[in-house]
């Protein structure tokens, strides 16, 4: 979410590099980032265009449809949005893996997406995941998700979470092949729901704590920048083209309103973090590369850098030297 942070800060190893075709027949489907972090697939693919690659979105209705969406996303560029057209009970989206790309939840145990519903047509507050093997049989099971924002959602899944599943007989963990997601409407009823973020990595336990404090830059004693806003976001791949990371912004943010400029973000799953810091007439920066994943992170200090008047004025003129260059070339030719 968002546009081009003005600064990027980088504060730990890069972990990934570019990845070959996930269904090259000499990986036999498999992918594999840098140790010691891994992500299935690596860049929230399964909801961008590049799907078609891994598999198919269909709807698991007659009376429903699955597309694209641009506009209502947390990852990327895309989420996978289902539309129930006509009255229907639920609304089911689908995502079916090729052959040779299914999931070994045993190497990935940990399943994390996010969901969001169309608010006021009648969606129930629960919601049912349920995974289906290559042999056909079925693990589902419920979590709450309201309408009107995204609710980011972690599962436990693989042969060692295989207690907090639901079976239609015995399931293999090892070859996951399809993906439902099911939403159900208080009665009949037609509406939206969408999917994002979609990624299976690996398993961890217990919580961390992140100790931020915002400075104004350049400033000796340090200055603390009071409503100065953080957001942290949970990593989730690697953009193909830029090499960039990428977040999944949380909605929830930290207002610094002490004298202190400092916030403390507590109860943080063990992962890696990023952090998008934002002052009015201030650079927005975002940090990247934050290891929580064994032990509670350094605390980090933000110094933001005031924005100048040039920095607004400079942009302008140089779009109005091309525009007004434009116009010349325009009339030239006339």
């Amino acid at each position: 979410m968002g546009g081009v942070a003005d600064q990027i800060i980088q504060v730990g190893p890069k972990r990934f590099a570019m990845l070959k075709d996930p269904l090259d027949e000499s990986r036999q489907g498999t992918i594999q980032a840098l140790a010691p972090f891994e992500f299935y697939p690596p860049n929230d693919e399964w909801t961008e265009p590049e799907y078609i690659e891994w598999g198919e979105w269909i709807s698991g209705t007659g009376t429903g449809v699955v597309e694209l969406d641009a506009q209502l996303k947390v990852v990327r560029e895309h989420s996978i949005r289902h539309t129930t057209k006509q009255p229907d009970y639920y609304g089911r989206a689908v995502f079916t893996l090729k052959n040779g790309a299914e999931i070994n939840c045993d190497n990935y145990p940990r399943f994390k997406l996010a969901i969001a519903k169309e608010q006021g047509v009648g969606f129930m507050n629960t919601t049912a995941i349920i995974l289906e093997d290559a042999a056909g049989n079925w693990a589902a099971r419920e979590e709450t998700v309201g309408a009107g924002a995204w609710v980011p959602l972690t599962l436990l899944v693989g042969s060692v979470n295989d207690v907090l599943w639901q079976h239609t007989g015995p399931f293999d963990w090892t070859k996951v092949k399809r993906i439902m997601i099911d939403c159900h409407f208080e009665a009949v009823g037609t509406g939206r729901f969408w999917i994002d973020g979609i990624v299976f990595t690996y398993k961890i336990e217990g919580f961390r704590a992140l100790d931020v404090t915002v400075v104004l830059k350049g400033a000796t004693p340090a200055v603390p920048i009071q409503g100065a806003k953080v957001i942290y976001g949970h990593l989730v791949g690697i953009d193909p083209v830029s090499g960039k990371e990428t977040y999944f912004w949380m909605d929830g943010e930290a207002k610094l309103t002490d004298t202190t400029g400092k916030v403390v973000f507590t109860a943080l799953e063990p992962d890696w973090y990023g952090l998008k810091v934002t002052a009015k007439g201030f650079k927005e920066v975002i940090i990247s590369d934050i290891d929580a994943r064994n032990a509670d992170p350094a605390p980090i200090t933000v110094e933001l850098e005031q924005i100048s008047p040039l920095d607004i004025v400079v942009p302008i003129i140089v779009a109005s030297v091309l525009i007004l260059g434009g116009l010349v070339t325009i009339f030239k030719r006339l």
